[in-house]
């Protein structure tokens, strides 16, 4: 009777061990499409910038890389306004920038803050980045915690 009881747990620690290994090295969505953070981007590189959300922005960059920037805060109007302004004096973009959105007409509407700028890795089209994100990958990724971010130290 011991070796019939053996003889099942093998295969049950198989299958255990196979299961727990499977788990650890799933990457998380942020892993598989995000990489590491960066502060600014260079302005002459920016060549168009897509809205996903009244909170996310797709900065498409001159070379094929892309930059998903997620503000730290709801910026009213943002996709009813498709499109935004900015002033600086520097040949960056960065985190805390102030950019604001353009109401159709050309009047000035919401002021919101820009976030952290992070590398979007999918080798895909623009448009179907967007459809991915908005089909539920960036819902994904914000309850992964892959923007959460320290708030800046005045």
């Amino acid at each position: 009777m011991k070796k019939r009881v053996v003889f099942f747990a093998i295969p049950a620690l198989f299958l255990a061990s196979f299961c727990f290994s499977h788990a650890a090295f799933a990457a998380s969505k942020a892993q598989q499409y995000l990489g590491e953070a960066e502060m600014c981007v260079d302005i002459h590189r920016i060549d168009q910038t897509r809205i996903i959300d009244n909170q996310t922005i797709l900065f498409i960059m001159r070379g094929g890389t892309r930059y998903l920037n997620r503000l730290p805060f709801k910026c009213s109007g943002l996709m009813l306004a498709g499109g935004f302004g900015y002033e600086t004096t520097m040949s960056q973009l960065c985190m805390q920038y102030r950019i604001t959105t353009l109401n159709p007409g050309g009047t000035l509407g919401s002021t919101c803050l820009l976030g952290r700028f992070i590398p979007f890795k999918a080798d895909m089209r623009d448009n179907e980045v967007v459809k991915l994100l908005k089909d539920g990958l960036l819902k994904g990724l914000v309850s992964e915690g892959a923007f959460e971010e320290v708030p800046p130290s005045e």
